[in-house]
């Protein structure tokens, strides 16, 4: 009996082992079957897929768990460079061909919802915010890049500086003192002021049209003497420019003093005829520029010149000549080129739009490397009605040069100052960002707070300061001083609030 209850007390050990080791093995094997599959990845280049830890291939980096696909549903991917672009799977980006990393901004963002939906609790969305005290630091270049610390973008190596906390409001930026004193934002009071502007404007000085002259003769004949033969020389009026031979003046000179001794007593014409031929010849020698001197000279003499010297008419610089002695010269050709100098333009060519500023005498500066140091104030004397082929209007001052200190081609600087009627709103023009559609500028609304806003812009006068036409009130604070910083912030913003569906992004043009 003994024998036959061991045996029992046996063979049930035997089965209760039996039992618990087919149960572990099974556990085994299901653990082994979860283990062989998860998958692994990397976190720079989602395409590539493990089924087991390691390095990536592509960057060197550690592998890491990849989530279950059934509930990665909420996942977005989008890209460093073009934060505007999101996918739920990964890839590449079309923009730039980047590969799409995980958006955890975006993924705790609708985690945040998702909770928010289901507990109806307030306080899920407050305790997912960050943390209001806590610097965050951004990239100037690429402002998507934040941090908790100071450090180097990793996408273009440039100092991370602080990150502005953003406002709610659309265009709208709050800065802490700290914050504000570390990107250096400075402003400035929008005020009322007389506006000057100085338009430079560069020329050379040049003759006076009304002062060049041209010598020809009325006579055909021969050069028989150059007392002028060279260029640049002074000449005054009635000094002797050459001698000519000319059969015709030699015959003009003949009939002259056969009329000056008259006609035969007997014969009764004479009173009449006498006076009518005497003044006939003389008209002939003065219309071929003989001048009375030389007809003097003629009735003196008695005889006629075989060689008629041609004087100077005028005084000046002999600019050009245009005969050799020998030649042989023709009625009406040109043999010199005179300019008087004793009074000269300065003429100076101003772009179209200066040219609302500039009118006929208005006083003008004028400066030039032969003064040496001194200036001459004179007034505009003409101004162009059309523009040359370089879209300029050419305006001259008259200058008076008795001493001849400016020469012809010589360079000059002409400095016109206006002056607009009364006062007129006016900002520094640093404080404006232009982006060639609109003119953008930052105002401060209270201490820390700033608001982006869009003006119109006049001209811009000395001392760098702009006319607004539109969109500031006197008082206004306007930022003079890191105001690139701020409109970076609210592009940031408002490329957030597009990508997530909200209501008040506001898109720069």
């Amino acid at each position: 009996m003994k024998k036959k209850t061991y045996l029992a007390i046996m063979l049930l050990a035997i089965a209760a082992l039996v039992i618990v080791a087919g149960c572990s093995d099974q556990k085994t094997d299901e653990k082994a079957k979860a283990e062989s599959s998860q998958l692994y990845t990397c976190p720079m280049h989602p395409e590539v897929v493990s089924d087991e830890p390691g390095l990536c291939p592509e960057c060197n980096m550690n592998l890491v768990p990849k989530e279950d696909s059934s509930g990665s549903s909420d996942q977005v991917y989008t890209c460093p460079m073009h934060p505007e672009v999101t996918s739920h799977e990964p890839g590449l980006c079309p923009e730039c061909n980047m590969n799409l990393v995980p958006n955890e901004a975006a993924h705790d963002h609708s985690e945040m919802e998702s909770s928010s939906t289901m507990d109806n609790m307030p306080e899920a969305v407050s305790s997912s915010e960050p943390d209001s005290k806590v610097q965050q630091y951004t990239c100037g270049m690429h402002p998507q890049v934040v941090t908790n610390e100071p450090g180097i973008c990793p996408i273009c190596n440039m100092n991370l500086v602080p990150k502005v906390a953003s406002g709610i409001g659309d265009g709208v930026v709050l800065i802490d003192p700290t914050t504000r004193q570390n990107m250096a934002v400075a402003t400035t009071k929008v005020d009322y002021k007389k506006l000057t502007r100085t338009i430079r404007a560069y020329g050379q000085v040049s003759y006076r049209e009304s002062e060049q002259f041209s010598v020809n003769l009325k006579i055909r004949g021969y050069v028989e003497k150059l007392y002028i033969n060279e260029t640049g020389v002074h000449v005054k009026s009635g000094e002797p420019l050459l001698e000519i031979y000319s059969p015709e003046l030699v015959a003009a000179q003949n009939e002259y003093l056969i009329a000056l001794k008259g006609f035969d007593s007997k014969d009764g014409r004479s009173s009449t005829v006498r006076p009518r031929l005497l003044g006939a010849t003389y008209s002939r020698l003065r219309n071929w520029d003989i001048t009375d001197e030389q007809i003097k000279r003629l009735n003196d003499s008695g005889e006629a010149a075989m060689t008629m010297t041609i004087e100077s008419p005028y005084t000046g610089i002999v600019t050009d000549k245009f005969v050799q002695e020998g030649d042989h010269i023709f009625i009406g050709q040109e043999l010199f080129r005179i300019a008087n100098v004793s009074s000269v333009w300065i003429s100076a060519y101003i772009y179209e739009q200066d040219l609302p500023y500039i009118s006929v005498g208005q006083e003008v500066t004028i400066t030039s490397p032969s003064l040496i140091g001194s200036k001459i104030i004179s007034r505009i004397t003409y101004v162009s009605p059309f523009l040359n082929s370089n879209r300029q209007a050419e305006i001259r001052v008259e200058i008076d040069n008795q001493q001849g200190t400016l020469k012809p081609k010589m360079f000059a600087e002409v400095n016109i100052k206006s002056q607009l009627p009364g006062p007129s709103m006016v900002i520094p023009r640093s404080a404006i960002i232009n982006s060639g559609m609109r003119q953008l500028v930052f105002i401060e609304t209270a201490p820390g707070e700033f608001r982006a806003r869009d003006i119109k812009t006049g001209m811009v006068a000395d001392g760098d300061l702009v006319e607004v036409l539109e969109g500031l009130e006197t008082g206004e604070m306007v930022v003079v001083s890191g105001q690139f910083m701020l409109d970076s912030e609210t592009r940031l913003n408002e490329a957030i609030a597009s990508n997530s569906g909200g209501s008040n992004a506001h898109q720069h043009h």
